[in-house]
């Protein structure tokens, strides 16, 4: 096997500054400075929230990097609409959706119609959710086990001075785990009414973020019916999701796929008419060269 000059070179020099990042990445970082902010999203999670970040931070080999700014990529893409997408053509990690670019962002239909009310919807779900953050000291996935939490709910001052086992027994494991959170993190000018209300807002504004984007596709015929319900590619003891109606589920995923494949003839159509146009092009040129 021929030795690879460059690569032992480089194992070299890590070897020898341990303390630096193995690759910067300077096409990614290169591409990216030109944005104010952009896009990442876990590889590998059940959440999958996209999040806006510095360009000029390093960002984890763990995230996937999306080079857009604006908020409506990011209605469309943190929409209950492209999750579906993602779930269903995804792979997995054990009880993880993996998010590979090449299987579902290279492949998600994007609407035509990019209107004003995607930007408005996008910025107000994603501030409302960065306040919920900040003022509970939650990352997002521990937001997101709220936002799923069906036993979260208004609590009276009996119930809120319950022993732990009493108060998981009465309001559920997730319930608790947020009260000890209050607690461990000294947020005791706190209520967890306070976050109730916090959640119901962000599960209106995901309500209304969906029906936008279903509408920018031409699709508002769809009763998106958001509540709790079970979802199949999670284990059985975690399945209950705020989400869509299956139904709706099962209609949004047959008209993505449809357009999907719309999309991909109009493409081959244009390399097909581009490439005859070429030869055409090639032909007229020898024909004045003889």
């Amino acid at each position: 096997e021929k030795l690879d000059e460059t690569k032992s070179s480089t194992n070299k020099n890590r070897k020898k500054n341990w303390w630096k990042y193995g690759s910067d990445a300077k096409s990614l970082y290169e591409t990216i400075s030109k944005v104010d902010q952009v896009m990442v999203v876990a590889q590998v999670s059940k959440t999958l929230a996209f999040a806006f970040v510095p360009p000029n931070q390093v960002i984890s080999m763990m995230c996937i990097v999306l080079a857009f700014d604006d908020y409506a990529s990011f209605c469309i893409l943190q929409s209950t609409i492209h999750k579906k997408w993602v779930q269903k053509y995804a792979s997995a990690l054990k009880a993880d959706t993996r998010y590979t670019p090449s299987d579902v962002f290279e492949t998600f239909p994007f609407p035509d119609n990019i209107k004003n009310e995607l930007y408005i919807s996008g910025e107000r779900f994603y501030i409302h959710r960065q306040s919920i953050m900040r003022k509970f000291n939650l990352g997002l996935t521990k937001l997101y086990n709220q936002f799923h939490n069906a036993e979260l709910c208004i609590i009276t001052d009996d119930e809120a001075l319950l022993d732990d086992a009493s108060y998981e027994k009465c309001k559920g494991k997730i319930s608790l785990s947020f009260r000890k959170h209050l607690t461990n993190n000294n947020l005791i000018k706190y209520h967890v009414n306070d976050l109730y209300v916090d959640i119901q807002e962000m599960r209106r504004l995901q309500i209304v973020l969906d029906k936008i984007v279903l509408d920018a596709y031409g699709w508002s015929d769809i009763p998106l019916r958001h509540d709790f319900y079970e979802v199949d590619y999670l284990p059985e003891n975690d399945r209950i999701r705020f989400t869509i109606h299956p139904n709706a589920r099962r209609e949004i995923l047959k008209r993505l796929l449809q357009l999907n494949h719309q999309i991909y003839e109009e493409e081959k159509s244009t390399i097909s008419k581009s490439t005859n146009m070429n030869k055409k092009s090639n032909l007229g040129t020898l024909f004045e060269l003889c």
